[in-house]
């Protein structure tokens, strides 16, 4: 199953004063179409980096793909085959297709390599040295 995030129009490309652009939709957009993570009053950095119609969107598809796969009653993460007391799903961001139930330390080394094979190769062979 495939969903598309952004099928809605972009309202401007004018740079919004004040504004912030969204690493997702890539749309400049009024800092208050993002969530605050930080205590730091009036500032860009106290702003998450996705805006609010992308992080919505996303949720949507993470809900939609928990009830199409739900959880393995065993706990075993895909890639490093440990047992956890909780697994996290992965999925490709690209095209939101399911790509299994893994452990937090695998899905956070494959988003540190932005789930590029040539990076995560890299990685391999400089290991191997």
């Amino acid at each position: 199953m495939q969903l598309n995030l952004f099928e809605y129009k972009i309202k401007s490309k004018e740079p919004v004063a004040d504004g912030k652009t969204c690493i997702k939709c890539k749309q400049n957009k009024v800092l208050t179409d993002f969530v605050t993570y930080s205590s730091i009053p009036n500032s860009k950095s106290g702003y998450k980096n996705v805006c609010r119609q992308c992080t919505n969107a996303q949720g949507r598809v993470i809900r939609q793909l928990r009830k199409s796969h739900p959880k393995p009653s065993c706990n075993t993460c895909e890639i490093c085959k440990s047992n956890h007391k909780q697994l996290v799903l992965d999925h490709d961001h690209k095209t939101n297709k399911f790509r299994g139930w893994i452990c937090s330390n695998c899905n956070t080394g494959l988003g540190n390599f932005e789930d590029e094979i040539d990076r995560l190769q890299k990685a391999m062979d400089y290991l191997n040295k």
